[in-house]
């Protein structure tokens, strides 16, 4: 048997008669003032896990974080002593979520944080997908460290064409062991779920995941050489709150005993393993945008960039460039869209050709900013106005993602989202992470 940086978590659920309606609430990163305050209204003192979280406009924009936090402590120690959570016994959960993107499956586990580095030249076994800003992590560590459990809002992708892994899990279902069937609030889709206590079916899927990690068995499926670090999960989405996860754990484990440090809870973190292959799985692309700015500058400070390189760029149709090293960007910029064509860039993925440009522009001109938008008609809008500029990337690959991860380290931060917006994850479940 093959290694495997997988075990069985013991997950808290709502106890029976708890309105899963209210209880499930999407996950912090997907809220604005108002729809905050419209959610609060619908649950109101109802259990819920709207209770357990902190949307991430509030948490950035507050001055009170210790005060928001302790409230959400006392909540979650209240939950645990009333019974309002009730604790499984070590397992995985199989969960199918209805959207109107299609089914889409995983299995929840927990992933040991010893086998993940965030670093953009990780050689671990799980690594991000994009990258992550230290700002970020500092932000929302104080929050992780002052609480005693997760909420599951990580995705970790594997990379199984055959569907040889997952999908068995999900062929002989039935109804005996389903945990929660429920529809899901603000048009959400349907979750249903089914708790695998551990025993000869978790025993199966944790040999299948150990293949994951074999040498031979990497280095055959990419056609590498065998001196790449295997590569065997990669995270989607929650890409900062893995890397705060794993902060948090180094944190705590200065003060533990070796011992201690291979059983507590925090070096565990809970995620929805799912296959990249998965036909309800999108990449969708999230695209920059450029406020404060003169179209004319941006144009000329991205030839001269990468002109610094051997190459150059140009408006127009990429059929026209001198070599067959091309990358177009259609953009928009007052009511006019053109195409981008850059030659010869350095950088193989489209997305960190021109998020290194984007670094280099905003720190020669301060005065002006980036935002990243979901969907090309946002973009286009936004772009209307003269001060502005918006540029539209590719959605990776699926079929290339990992291959390019492994030779080339994880892509730029808010560079795609795995998911159809703005319908994405929901909480249900959670995790101790404290002793």
């Amino acid at each position: 048997m093959y290694i495997t940086p997988v075990c069985l978590p013991k997950l808290l659920l709502p106890r029976d008669g708890v309105d899963l309606s209210k209880w499930s609430v999407i996950t912090c990163d997907q809220y604005t003032p108002n729809s905050l305050q419209a959610l609060n209204s619908t649950v109101d003192d109802s259990p819920s896990t709207l209770h357990l979280m902190l949307p991430e406009f509030v948490l950035e924009g507050s001055d009170n974080l210790a005060v928001h936090t302790q409230k959400i402590q006392q909540t979650m120690l209240q939950y645990l002593k009333d019974g309002t959570l009730k604790e499984y016994p070590a397992g995985m959960m199989l969960v199918k979520h209805t959207t109107q993107t299609g089914l889409h499956r995983g299995v929840l586990l927990a992933f040991d944080l010893e086998a993940y580095d965030n670093s953009e030249d990780s050689q671990t076994y799980i690594r991000p997908t994009q990258t992550v800003s230290p700002t970020q992590i500092s932000s929302h560590l104080a929050l992780r460290k002052s609480t005693s459990l997760e909420l599951e809002h990580i995705t970790m992708l594997i990379d199984d064409p055959k569907h040889e892994i997952i999908e068995p899990l999900f062929t002989e279902k039935n109804q005996q062991n389903i945990v929660y069937d429920t529809d899901l609030m603000l048009d959400g889709g349907h979750l249903r779920s089914w708790f695998v206590a551990e025993g000869n079916e978790t025993s199966a899927l944790l040999d299948r995941l150990s293949t994951l990690t074999d040498r031979d068995t990497f280095y055959k499926k990419y056609g590498l050489s065998d001196d790449i670090p295997v590569l065997a999960y990669a995270v989607g989405d929650g890409n900062h709150s893995m890397a705060i996860a794993k902060e948090n754990w180094e944190h705590i484990k200065q003060s533990l005993s070796e011992e201690k440090q291979a059983t507590h809870p925090a070096r565990f973190v809970l995620a929805e393993l799912v296959n990249i292959h998965e036909e309800s799985v999108h990449l969708e692309a999230i695209h920059p945008v450029l406020f404060h700015i003169h179209p004319r500058e941006v144009f000329q400070a991205v030839d001269d960039f990468f002109r610094l390189y051997g190459g150059m760029a140009y408006c127009g149709d990429p059929q026209n460039a001198p070599t067959t090293n091309v990358q177009s960007y259609p953009c928009f910029f007052h009511g006019e869209k053109m195409t981008l064509c850059i030659v010869d860039s350095p950088w193989s993925q489209p997305c960190a050709t021109l998020q290194n440009f984007l670094d280099d522009f905003l720190e020669k001109n301060p005065k002006s900013r980036v935002e990243y938008i979901y969907g090309a008609d946002a973009v286009q809008s936004v772009s209307d106005d003269i001060r502005n500029m918006g540029f539209l990337l590719p959605a990776p690959s699926k079929k290339d993602l990992f291959r390019n991860i492994i030779l080339q380290g994880p892509l730029p931060c808010q560079t795609f989202s795995v998911g159809k917006t703005p319908k994405k994850r929901y909480y249900m479940e959670a995790r101790r992470i404290t002793v």
